[in-house]
């Protein structure tokens, strides 16, 4: 018998006031047009995606391990889409959080070994999904339209630190944070 793998990623967590105003989008995209699979993790941008590993310990232990000296400031600015499953909020392109998704991927490469899934090299599209997967394509383009013509959205926060997150209970849960810088 093996050992349990769990699967885990790294993202950068909305900070608040900015993570419950999107958590009240998912909400209302529960509730109004059926997609409740987001409902399942805090609103995020995702630097590794879902990989499995089987030590807790390690896995925090990378984790705490990575350096970075400054926080990321991000615009978030309207909505985008993967094909007709996926809605999500679009960042503006930052070349400083393209470098720290380059950085935390080639650490946890080095350090535990973490490839691209199936050795996919999916480019790095940054995104807050607000819907997804769950929901036919009527549901999903009646929530297009909904949010990009009447819930307009432009904000720029600043992120101070980035978190692990581990799938357990049917829920992704943030099990360690650690600052993106010393201020």
């Amino acid at each position: 018998m093996g050992l349990q793998q769990y699967t885990y990623f790294v993202a950068l967590v909305l900070p608040e006031p900015l993570l419950g105003k999107v958590e009240s989008l998912k909400q209302i995209i529960a509730e109004k047009f059926g997609s409740k699979a987001c409902l399942k993790a805090p609103a995020h941008i995702t630097l590794i995606p879902p990989f499995w590993f089987t030590d807790d310990q390690r896995v925090i232990a990378a984790l705490r391990s990575f350096t970075w000296n400054k926080p990321i400031e991000l615009r978030l600015n309207g909505y985008g889409t993967f094909g007709k499953k996926v809605l999500y909020i679009k960042p503006e392109p930052n070349e400083k959080l393209r470098q720290l998704q380059q950085s935390i991927k080639t650490h946890f490469k080095c350090v535990l070994g973490v490839k691209d899934n199936k050795n996919k090299k999916l480019p790095f599209v940054p995104h807050v999904t607000i819907g997804n997967r769950d929901w036919n394509e009527t549901q999903f383009m009646a929530a297009r339209d909904y949010f990009t013509q009447q819930v307009p959205f432009e904000t720029t926060s600043k992120f101070t630190s980035i978190s692990l997150l581990k799938f357990e209970g049917g829920k992704w849960q943030v099990v360690e944070s650690i600052p993106l810088c010393n201020e």
